[in-house]
């Protein structure tokens, strides 16, 4: 076995199927987040996207989280006014 052939077969072992269990585990784990974050900021109207290694399609089943970016407009305060204070009102939300 090359090389090649044995990076590959590792790589099959670790691809997570996109149709399979733990992605709609995901899908549905984010679309519970953006309706609680959409109820939370409605007057926002926030941009909720797939972030890391999902957005990359770079997942491997021995080890992925769930990254979940949220964009708000860049004159919108209603979420907080500093880093922190998003942080926070999303934690909070």
């Amino acid at each position: 076995m090359t090389n090649t052939e044995y990076l590959n077969k590792i790589l099959q072992q670790e691809h997570l199927d996109r149709d399979g269990v733990e992605m709609k585990a995901l899908k549905d784990e984010r679309d519970k987040v953006a309706g609680i974050i959409n109820e939370a900021f409605e007057d926002s109207s926030p941009s909720i996207v797939y972030g890391g290694s999902k957005a990359k399609h770079t997942m491997i089943k021995s080890s992925y989280d769930l990254d979940i970016p949220v964009y708000f407009k860049h004159d919108d305060t209603s979420c907080g006014k500093t880093l922190k204070e998003i942080y926070e009102n999303i934690k909070d939300a």
